[in-house]
């Protein structure tokens, strides 16, 4: 035989005593179940579009770095004639334009508090974006098709996006950060990066991914000098 309860609200004294009780009736309690079925069902939708808006972001991201990847092919690193051809030079700027570009969404991420997953991806992402960045540098062909100014916006954006992370890295160190707390394993940079998997790094994981940098004060006083020259232009 099944017991059935009545829905009845107790209040108490602070004694514990009863003092009231309250039976809800029928149509408050109708009302009371069609909110929970509402609540459950936006639950779920809120879940559905999450997932949507991070497979889109994992979407977008991996076609920047097949851009990256595709143009980079396109490149000749070991050709040492004293020209380049018009091909090569417009793969060139694109790499490095879309290298800014996947600094600058790494950058808006760190800002927004939109960091999550495994912070070895997202530190894995940023070397390999100075990596690629690097080799070009490297190249004789640099300072002709890459700009002082454009070489400035690159470097400033890794400087601010490599002391972004590494705070974020420190405040959840600290505790004082929703890294862990929305942890998502595909919202890293690069697609080709989602074998990267850990559930809950501890701190010392944490602070194996902390870049290892010191600052230049007089060089870092440059660069954001001509940063603001450029932005009075």
């Amino acid at each position: 035989m099944v017991k059935e309860f009545e829905a009845v609200i107790i209040k108490k004294h602070k004694n514990g005593k009863i003092c009231k009780q309250i039976k809800l009736g029928d149509n408050f309690l109708n009302d009371i179940n069609n909110l929970s079925r509402e609540v459950l069902y936006f639950q779920q939708n809120q879940l559905l579009l999450s997932e949507k808006v991070d497979m889109l972001n994992y979407k977008i991201n991996s076609l920047v770095a097949n851009k990256i990847i595709f143009n980079l092919n396109g490149i000749k690193f070991t050709n040492e004639s004293e020209k380049i051809s018009s091909v090569q030079a417009t793969n060139f700027s694109r790499v490095a334009e879309n290298i800014s570009e996947g600094i600058y969404a790494l950058i808006f991420d760190l800002k927004n508090n939109n960091q999550s997953g495994d912070p070895q991806v997202w530190k894995d992402s940023i070397s390999f974006l100075l990596t690629i960045y690097q080799q070009l540098k490297d190249s004789k062909f640099f300072s002709t098709l890459i700009t002082e100014d454009q070489k400035i916006m690159l470097e400033n954006q890794f400087v601010e996006c490599i002391e972004l992370f590494n705070k974020k890295i420190n405040d959840a160190i600290k505790g004082n950060n929703e890294w862990l707390s929305t942890y998502n394993p595909i919202s890293c940079f690069f697609g080709m990066m989602m074998g990267y998997e850990i559930d809950h790094p501890g701190n010392e994981y944490l602070r194996q991914c902390l870049f290892d940098f010191k600052e230049l004060p007089e060089q870092q006083k440059q660069i954001v000098v001509k940063k603001k020259t450029q932005l009075l232009k």
